[in-house]
């Protein structure tokens, strides 16, 4: 299978490499330049080329420019590990933050038998804002990529489900009670039982599931703390 795109030119140098080494090879070309006009002015030169090659301003401009491009390709390597690493902390710091949301959001589900939203609101912070930095994770190499993608992926998804849920749950309350003030008693214990409770029980089903979802999470760390 090809690799995308996008991926082979992450690989790639960076722009500053090229440009960095394509005006050290300019400044290479005049310093020859003028060497050998230099040369061409005097008549007691009789071999130019020999004495270009033999001139240590010559090999001073050569030991020059390769230590240039070393010092460039060094540097574009160490800023490719730098980026690595920094979007590495990051991914582990998002995992973090999700497992741990989830695990205050069963808490406060045991002791008050209500999913709050404000937890939600938490979650998506947290996939927002790695959203936003998802252009960055070619750094990491497959499989621990595609692993943190299907890991956020999956969160999200239940996490919407249970926004759903809650969403039809309210909706479902709001409307018993209205049926409640208008005096049909019977039809707004019906929806409150019926309709408001099998909404609420979906939402715990998929609080489950989360649940279960980001019990790996800490596989999930090691490997993104074992990327080198």
């Amino acid at each position: 299978m090809r690799e995308p795109m996008y991926e082979k030119l992450g690989r790639l140098p960076s722009a500053g490499l090229w440009i960095v080494t394509t005006l050290l090879v300019a400044v290479l070309v005049i310093c020859l330049l003028g060497s050998i006009i230099g040369l061409m002015a005097e008549p007691q030169s009789p071999h130019l080329t020999t004495a270009v090659l033999m001139s240590e301003f010559f090999w001073g401009v050569i030991f020059g420019l390769l230590l240039s491009v070393i010092g460039a390709y060094c540097l574009a390597v160490f800023q490719r590990k730098a980026q690595k690493d920094l979007f590495k902390n990051f991914c582990i710091d998002t995992v973090d933050n999700i497992k741990a949301i989830v695990d205050d959001m069963v808490d406060h589900r045991q002791r008050t038998q209500v999913i709050h939203g404000d937890y939600l609101a938490l979650l998506d912070i947290e996939f927002n804002v790695f959203a936003r930095n998802r252009e960055h994770i070619i750094h990491l190499p497959n499989p621990v990529r595609d692993n943190v993608r299907k890991f956020v992926n999956d969160c999200a998804i239940r996490r919407a489900e249970i926004g759903n849920h809650l969403f039809q749950f309210n909706n479902s309350w709001t409307y018993a009670n209205q049926l409640h003030i208008g005096g049909q008693m019977v039809e707004a214990q019906r929806v409150r039982k019926e309709e408001a409770e099998m909404a609420r029980h979906n939402a715990d089903r998929a609080l489950d599931q989360l649940v279960a979802r980001v019990k790996d999470s800490a596989d999930l760390v090691n490997s993104l703390k074992g990327v080198r």
